[in-house]
């Protein structure tokens, strides 16, 4: 088992540590106990899943999570939530794993559109080319532009080493319609800013000599910043070069170092020469080889990406096979495994059933006529309302066929033009879906779905077709009601 602590006893590894330059200093003032009413005040509902809170007594920093920051926008860049929750802030729920927070909206909020970002573990670090500390910097109600914009350095100093350390994570939400009152919201993932690299030498399983392995070093250079967001188009920083000692963590194997944490190293190519790199001595037999190896993305023993992205763990394998076959590289790079943050939320509440009640045929013809309602009668219909989560937009597409869309509220009033309208609440909307063709053999079906936005920026598919009883025998989806274009009925025929 790779034991994280014995990176202290690196001899040049100070330069690697993870606590940035400056102070560490807090925002929070002095706290006073005393009971707050909230009633009457907006809140934001978060169970945060899938995390520990229990400081880690062996050194795994990778699950930790010390503090939890919530940043919130409207439409217009105002922030409506600020705070960041530690502390009791964090307990677990009883019997859950899973840590309950209830985030106030500030006062004015009306209801609306809007932005969250989330940053764990803020404390310790600084901003680039300032002496501002992290913490100071988000405490002070940045601009969204500027939140953005956050550049965090990398500036280690030698009692704090990466990964033995709360590792920064940063996660954005897509905008979200909130409503005056209590809101309960979906799903995001939390994304670590640094990666994870590492090197180890094995033994082919024919080869039975006593291999040695010495002089092992990790030599180039690392970023000095980095973005806060996964951008993954920050390419600003400077380099700072590294010659550090490595110690074998794995006494079942030859060589296995510890896992080093980094800044994602953007921007590089092949060509250039401070691309990190893992170098060592291979002896047996009275031989002894030395190796350089390139860290990064690969097969066939050669590296074919230098970039370094964060959140994913860089393992670089070299199997000894005796000297007459030397050695096979192995690059392997996978993401690290992320840390789901569930926000409190129950699957949308929805209800969907036929405008022609108790009728769930999906088959439709086209009419040439511009009399709306002779065309409605041979369309489509769905009577769709969506409950919960309340106040929340959604949207319909049609894939395949030949058809338009026509959307009109409870009152009967036509809002196909005015998606900003399909705001989920207590009335049905109606739905219906028209050919706008005549049927051929060429007509195809189409598949109807309703979607609603999630905290992860993805379409979340609506249980429209719950039931089953839409396109019944033919093996339906809860997500798609299929939609069969028919010919015109000779009785409707002029």
């Amino acid at each position: 088992m790779i034991n994280k602590h014995s990176i202290y006893n690196w001899l040049f590894f100070p330069l690697l540590a993870f606590m940035l330059a400056g102070s560490v200093a807090s925002c929070i003032k002095d706290s006073v106990i005393e009971e707050e009413d909230t009633s009457g005040k907006s809140t934001l509902s978060i169970t945060v899943r899938g995390v520990t809170t229990t400081v880690p007594t062996d050194g795994d920093y990778d699950e930790y999570i010390k503090t939890l920051r919530i940043i919130g926008y409207d439409a217009e860049g105002t922030v409506v939530c600020n705070q960041m929750h530690q502390g009791t802030e964090l307990s677990l729920v009883t019997g859950e794993d899973a840590i309950q927070i209830n985030q106030l909206l500030e006062e004015s909020f009306q209801g609306g559109t809007c932005t969250f970002y989330f940053i764990a573990n803020e404390e310790g670090y600084s901003i680039y080319n300032s002496s501002t500390t992290l913490s100071t910097f988000l405490g002070n109600d940045p601009d969204k532009t500027t939140l953005e914009g956050c550049i965090v350095s990398f500036a280690p100093t030698a009692d704090k080493v990466p990964g033995d350390y709360p590792i920064l994570m940063t996660a954005s939400s897509s905008s979200q319609y909130l409503k005056p009152g209590d809101n309960q919201m979906g799903k995001v993932y939390l994304i670590r800013s640094l990666a994870k690299i590492q090197l180890k030498v094995l033994k082919g399983e024919k080869y039975t000599g006593n291999l040695v392995v010495s002089g092992v070093k990790l030599q180039g250079a690392y970023p000095d910043s980095f973005s806060l967001w996964n951008t993954q188009q920050y390419t600003g920083y400077q380099s700072v070069s590294i010659d550090a000692q490595l110690n074998n963590v794995d006494n079942t194997t030859p060589f296995t170092s510890s896992a080093l944490y980094f800044p994602e190293k953007l921007g590089k190519t092949a060509n250039t020469d401070t691309d990190l790199k893992f170098i060592f001595s291979l002896s047996d037999e009275g031989v002894t080889n030395n190796y350089e190896i390139g860290i990064g993305a690969g097969y066939e023993n050669q590296v074919t990406d230098y970039n370094i992205y964060r959140n994913h763990w860089y393992v670089t394998t070299a199997t000894f096979l005796g000297w007459q076959n030397l050695i096979n590289i192995n690059y392997s790079v996978a993401d690290w495994t992320q840390k789901d943050i569930d926000l409190e939320y129950n699957y949308p509440t929805t209800d969907c059933s036929p405008v022609k009640e108790d009728n769930y045929s999906t088959k439709v013809y086209y009419v040439n006529t511009t009399d709306l309602s002779t065309k409605l009668e041979a369309a489509f219909g769905l009577k769709f309302s969506m409950t919960a989560p309340a106040n929340q937009k959604w949207t319909i597409t049609l894939d395949g066929g030949n058809y338009d869309i026509m959307v009109f509220d409870y009152l009967n009033q036509d809002i196909t033009n005015a998606p900003e309208q399909w705001i989920s609440g207590e009335q049905p909307f109606y739905i219906y879906i028209i050919p706008n063709q005549p049927y051929s053999e060429d007509s195809g079906d189409g598949i109807l779905r309703i979607s609603t936005l999630t905290w992860g920026g993805e379409n979340d598919l609506l249980l429209i077709n719950e039931a089953k009883k839409f396109n019944s025998s033919d093996n339906p989806s809860q997500t798609e009601i299929r939609i069969q274009q028919i010919e015109e009925p000779s009785s409707s025929q002029p």
